[in-house]
């Protein structure tokens, strides 16, 4: 690891000195669902379920200034996400099954970005681009209730995996979409910004299930950070 971090600071200084490079940090909050749920009641079963979004999104941007509007972006980001829910077999659940999971997605985005209006101190942006998403630190516990007495379910088993019936894929690519203005001052720039990321497969839950991922993402993100090269 120590081998691999010296010499990405090595490229990273090599690149500086052809093309100014932005380095940053970046966080925010998510303003959309990370999960959707879904609840049924049924002759012979049913499912009730709800979701636990992190309120927080953390990650990191490198970016070479191809000109004076054009660059390129590439980021990581990092957030949290968790859900419940309860499954059973009769119409009078006299045993069902609760259902906990916690788990993180790693996203990747790779933006062209577009300075709308080009000047020294205030840049009105917007980026297109795609995200790379990877789904890790999978964890699920599920505990059978015993129901008999309907007012006091008691535990009788308790298990868990890190490979959920609700996973379908840990990968996944979607296009992305920024807006957002920059402010800098000498090296120093600051960035909020509106990003939208649209999904199109399912990764964990889908159609039919308590949970499904959700495929409209809307994030709000704040961007700190400094310019490397020339100024």
């Amino acid at each position: 690891m120590r081998t691999y971090l010296l010499l990405l600071l090595s490229s990273l200084g090599g690149v500086s000195q052809s093309l100014p490079l932005d380095l940053g940090v970046t966080g925010g909050i998510p303003m959309s669902e990370t999960l959707r749920t879904y609840q049924y009641s049924g002759r012979f079963g049913g499912f009730q379920s709800e979701s636990a979004t992190r309120r927080y999104v953390a990650g990191g941007t490198v970016g070479a200034r191809l000109n004076a509007s054009l660059s390129l972006k590439v980021g990581v980001l990092y957030r949290r996400f968790g859900y419940d829910y309860d499954a059973w077999g009769l119409p009078v659940p006299l045993q069902f099954t609760h259902f906990r999971g916690t788990g993180a997605s790693w996203e990747m985005p790779i933006l062209m970005k577009w300075s709308v209006v080009h000047r020294r101190s205030l840049a009105p942006y917007v980026a297109l681009g795609a995200t790379y998403r990877r789904l890790a630190s999978l964890n699920e516990i599920q505990t059978l209730y015993n129901n008999l007495s309907l007012t006091n379910p008691q535990p009788v088993r308790e298990s868990s995996s890190d490979q959920p019936d609700l996973l379908k894929n840990r990968n996944a690519i979607a296009p992305t979409a920024v807006a957002g203005l920059e402010f800098r001052v000498r090296r120093m720039f600051l960035a909020p910004e509106i990003r939208y990321t649209r999904w199109h497969t399912d990764t964990l839950g889908g159609f039919g299930d308590p949970i499904r991922w959700n495929w409209q993402r809307v994030d709000f993100l704040f961007g700190i950070g400094f310019s490397l090269g020339r100024h």
